[in-house]
């Protein structure tokens, strides 16, 4: 009866790790599309830019949908909070980068000015 606890918690606990690795890895496709997507379109012309970058960030959020679709379907093996948590930490993580960036830009301007 033990064990059959210990068994279910790891697997609940294996379930989430799936599901953030999941969401992290889909959030740096993500970012690589962007990244991609944005290159490309500032080669273009002003109006097919536009209309260009607007298809690329639909797309980015369907394939969004589609991941988070296929983590309910699959709950036995992803844990869908954990690929939201995924999906989220790549940005909240690139907010904190540029915090501490801006941060430390602060920092050196104030301490020119001494």
């Amino acid at each position: 009866s033990g064990v059959l606890i210990i068994i279910q918690k790891a697997d609940i606990i294996l379930q989430y790790i799936l599901g953030v690795l999941l969401g992290g890895v889909f959030s740096a496709l993500k970012l690589v599309l962007m990244e991609r997507s944005l290159s490309k379109s500032a080669d273009m012309q002003s109006v097919r830019s536009s209309g260009y970058a607007a298809a690329h960030y639909v797309l980015r959020y369907l394939l969004t949908v589609g991941v988070l679709v296929l983590a309910m379907i699959m709950r036995n093996t992803f844990n869908f909070f954990g690929v939201i948590i995924g999906i989220l930490l790549l940005q909240f993580s690139a907010y904190l980068a540029t915090y501490e960036i801006k941060k430390k830009d602060r920092q050196k301007q104030a301490e020119k000015m001494l």
